[in-house]
């Protein structure tokens, strides 16, 4: 187990103790304060996508972690109002796209697959192929 070098605990007890629960709790505020990004809310074309892509995402996680719909929130609202994170969540996008190929999905036997739900559209897909 990888260890900090200044006081010997161990790394994954830091991150979970003094940076992420700390994080959530900030995430879960921001949550409570911001509104859901919706397509009438948002400016710019690729906003409204991300607010599409944001909707199809939580119609499937069944994990429901708060935290996360926080970071939704600020990236879209980031996204769309704020024009150097404009341009560098451009630039992120564009660059995972040209780089698809690459990306490797994780096993379906992952034990963190149960938080995930499929469509009746993607069962009757795959069923069908």
């Amino acid at each position: 187990m990888i260890s900090n070098p200044f006081t010997k605990e161990p790394l994954h007890s830091i991150i979970i103790h003094q940076v992420k629960a700390p994080l959530v709790a900030l995430l879960n505020t921001i949550d409570a304060l911001l509104p859901m990004p919706t397509k009438e809310m948002v400016r710019r074309k690729n906003s409204k996508l991300l607010v599409e892509h944001m909707e199809w995402f939580f119609e499937h996680w069944i994990a429901k972690v708060r935290a996360m719909r926080a970071i939704a929130k600020l990236c879209i609202i980031v996204y769309d109002y704020d024009s150097p994170y404009t341009y560098g969540i451009h630039k992120l996008v564009e660059r995972f796209i040209e780089r698809i190929g690459e990306w490797q999905p994780e096993s379906e036997s992952e034990s963190d697959s149960r938080s995930w739900k499929e469509s009746e559209l993607i069962n009757e897909n795959s069923a069908n192929s």
